[in-house]
């Protein structure tokens, strides 16, 4: 075990700990603090291992707990530390995938290492992510009428505070509102795994800079994959999100996370096919701000994916040499 390991994981846990509970404040800053709560125990477990990473989960774990209790009410304490765990806490086992390596030949140890393949710590990525949030769902409890009733009176309220008038009747308002509830594990699925896939980047980054990268840099446009099978999951998630009840909440997960895995797929394939293009930049720039934006493009980007993991565009792309891939 890494000497460091304790003490790193302690302050790893502690960062993520303050990071999540950064929402509490309800600043503009809240969020985004908040997406980065996985951060520290993704650095702490690809640069110091496995036992760093576990230790800044449960320390996180705690942390969130001992805040939650002393900034809402005690009674919050262990759902806060559950979420925590649910949300950030498997990221330390996503780092300790990206650090598995085995020799290659254990007869000869100079022959170097097998490393755990990338595609299988994002399908692990994938996987674990959809189903942390549909526990967290059931902990936190969606009820989709009493939610939707709540959001209608609450529009209705500011409308009447600023004096607007022409609003729909409450009937119709709670109408639309739970079409949008609905949609929310689906959404929230969506946003959690493009962000702890971020987070995870974002620590190799950071670890590599520093010199503790013990993995060889492979770059995620050329690593990143799914196996076939996922797709049949996705069609028929997709299919059994309009059923009620927890059922559609469930597929809605499902079908979310899976969409979102391969619209990451199809924006790697992006990235393969506009190397060396002189206007690639732009191009990207242009494509991630306007699905920041407007979401619209992950329709046709998640189907670039799932097209590219039945057909191998990138494949044949790095088969007949693409450029290298720079910083990706």
């Amino acid at each position: 075990m890494n000497p460091n390991a304790l003490p790193i994981g302690l302050a790893g846990g502690i960062a993520a700990a303050l990071l999540f509970s950064a929402v509490l404040g309800g600043g503009a800053l809240g969020l985004p603090l908040f997406a980065l709560c996985p951060l520290p125990l993704a650095i702490a477990g690809l640069g110091w291992g496995t036992t760093a990473a576990v230790v800044a989960a449960l320390v996180g774990a705690a942390g969130s707990a001992a805040v939650a209790g002393y900034a809402i009410d005690p009674a919050s304490a262990p759902y806060a530390g559950l979420l925590f765990a649910l949300l950030a806490g498997p990221t330390a086992w996503f780092a300790h995938l990206a650090g598995l390596a085995r020799p290659v030949d254990p007869a000869r140890p100079d022959a170097g290492l097998e490393w755990y393949p990338l595609g299988r710590v994002f399908l692990a990525l994938t996987v674990g992510t959809i189903l942390a949030l549909i526990v967290a769902g059931a902990v936190v409890g969606i009820d989709v009428d009493a939610v939707a009733e709540a959001m209608a009176d609450r529009i209705l309220e500011m409308a009447a505070n600023t004096g607007e008038t022409g609003m729909p009747s409450k009937a119709d308002m709670v109408d639309v509102a739970r079409f949008y509830v609905r949609l929310m594990p689906a959404t929230v699925t969506m946003v959690w795994l493009s962000l702890i896939a971020f987070d995870l980047w974002l620590a190799g980054r950071i670890v590599r800079i520093s010199g503790r990268l013990r993995r060889p840099w492979t770059p995620v446009s050329e690593a990143v994959d799914l196996p076939k099978a996922p797709i049949a999951v996705f069609v028929v998630a997709l299919f059994a999100v309009p059923v009620e009840g927890p059922v559609g909440l469930v597929a809605g997960a499902v079908a979310g996370g899976l969409a979102m895995a391969y619209a990451l797929i199809g924006f790697a394939v992006v990235h393969v096919k506009l190397r060396a293009h002189p206007a690639r930049q732009i191009i990207l720039a242009t494509l991630y701000g306007g699905t920041f934006l407007f979401s619209l493009p992950l329709i046709p980007i998640a189907i670039v994916g799932m097209a590219d993991t039945v057909f191998g565009f990138r494949a044949k792309r790095l088969a007949a040499g693409a450029p290298p891939a720079g910083r990706t």
